[in-house]
């Protein structure tokens, strides 16, 4: 499924992201703490865009999907039958006298599907045009210089032999505005005067398989997307808690019900989270309405490498598609940009994933192609008395934008679109 897919391709980025973060100079005033540095990512945009050249590699990782064949069926399956809530755009140039076999093919079927496709490669700009026309404006350059441009073709006197792109746009409205209230005592954890409220049985505390227990708040929105929002102890790090974020995602879509029972809970606190008694709810899913979690709003913005990252990239790319195209052409380039903004009113995300291959261009070290994921499993034994959850989500937190539906083994069925790391907040204002 799409969903497995995209969850373990989203979790080895955050595995990698990690390492690389790691990565930096003793001195702590040139760079963040690893656990304060933010980033957004789109797997399904990471990911279409490599299947839609990994089918015309002669190194397709078997990660996107064991083999070239199936990785076509998957690509054309999200295109052919796109989430209502989410618009996937594509394109592919070729240089003229490019001979690829395979590519014109593809090119012709993203053609029929009203994609953008051709021979002679436009210019820097053309592209530019078309990742902010795909992404609503919200990447790309703009007036404001608000968002970063994604630059994944160099400017050459020589034009690439072949350019990519993959843009996912989507957004959200919550049925019902969230509250915006006082920041109280999130107001000494981050730089902000007033959070938004979320309140009901989506808020809670779960039981993962590695890390124990964790906060999660959904937010759900009319067109079968959700933004689930999950906390953990504070030393937990960025890529442990987006696993776990992730594992959540497959759970919940998959019809699980993933909030412990109140009544499995006794009274208590955490740095993050408050259990307190409610003997006139106990046992029963009443109690569940009055949960509640405080959340800053947030915003961020994340522009990546790809070819450093260990995602298959160079596979793919480097020693797949340019060994196909041949000389002149030796270098692979792949870039990424995700944007998301959290709200009271709801949420918006854009992502470009595109590559280009270039006749003389910069190899791109490649760090590491895999990170050790497994970890034990967390002891956790619950308690049991009646009670009511209250979440605050007062140090950085791991979110996921992703798609439900009711129908076991659908398409669209617990897909990860965005995932991101908040460690800087915004205000909250209607």
């Amino acid at each position: 499924m799409i969903g497995d897919v995209l969850s373990s391709y989203a979790a080895r980025f955050g595995r990698m992201h990690a390492a690389l973060s790691a990565v930096i100079p003793d001195n702590p005033t040139l760079a963040p703490p690893v656990t304060q540095q933010q980033y957004a990512i789109s797997p399904m945009a990471m990911w279409a865009q490599l299947a839609l050249l990994g089918s015309v590699s002669e190194q397709a990782a078997p990660e996107l999907f064991g083999d070239a064949a199936r990785t076509r069926e998957a690509l054309w399956n999200v295109l052919d039958q796109p989430h209502p809530g989410c618009t996937i755009s594509s394109m592919l140039w070729l240089g003229h006298g490019i001979d690829l076999p395979g590519i014109d093919a593809v090119a012709d079927k993203l053609a029929e599907r009203g994609h953008w496709t051709g021979r002679g490669i436009p210019d820097r700009f053309d592209i530019e045009h078309w990742t902010r026309q795909r992404t609503g404006g919200i990447i790309a350059e703009d007036p404001s210089g608000e968002h970063d441009p994604i630059h994944f073709q160099p400017f050459s006197a020589a034009p690439p032999a072949l350019t990519a792109a993959v843009a996912a746009v989507t957004a959200g409205t919550w049925p019902m505005p969230l509250e915006i209230c006082p920041a109280g005592e999130l107001g000494d954890d981050w730089p902000i005067s007033r959070v938004l409220r979320s309140s009901g049985p989506d808020c809670g505390l779960v039981r993962d398989r590695v890390l124990g227990l964790v906060g999660l708040t959904l937010n759900r929105c009319p067109n079968g997307l959700f933004v689930a929002s999950v906390i953990a102890d504070p030393h937990r790090s960025p890529d442990e808690v987006n696993a776990a974020a992730l594992r959540v995602l497959r759970r919940f879509s998959s019809g699980e019900r993933v909030f412990l029972t109140n009544a499995q809970l006794s009274a208590g606190e955490g740095d993050w989270w408050r259990v307190g008694s409610s003997p006139l709810y106990a046992g029963g899913f009443v109690e569940q309405q009055h949960n509640s979690s405080l959340m800053p709003a947030w915003s961020t913005t994340g522009s990546y490498d790809l070819m450093t990252y260990g995602l298959d990239h160079w596979r793919t790319l480097h020693e797949g598609v340019v060994k196909r195209v041949g000389p002149p052409y030796d270098t692979a380039l792949a870039e990424h940009t995700t944007h998301l903004e959290f709200t009271a009113t709801g949420f918006t995300a854009a992502g470009v994933s595109g590559s280009s291959i270039v006749a003389g261009g910069l190899l791109t070290a490649l760090l590491a192609d895999t990170i050790p994921s497994e970890e034990p499993d967390a002891l956790f034994t619950p308690a049991t008395g009646g009670t009511i959850v209250e979440l605050e989500y007062c140090h950085p937190f791991a979110v996921i934008v992703g798609t439900s539906s009711e129908a076991s083994g659908h398409l669209w069925q617990g897909v990860p679109l965005y995932s991101a790391w908040v460690a800087e907040v915004t205000e909250a204002v209607r």
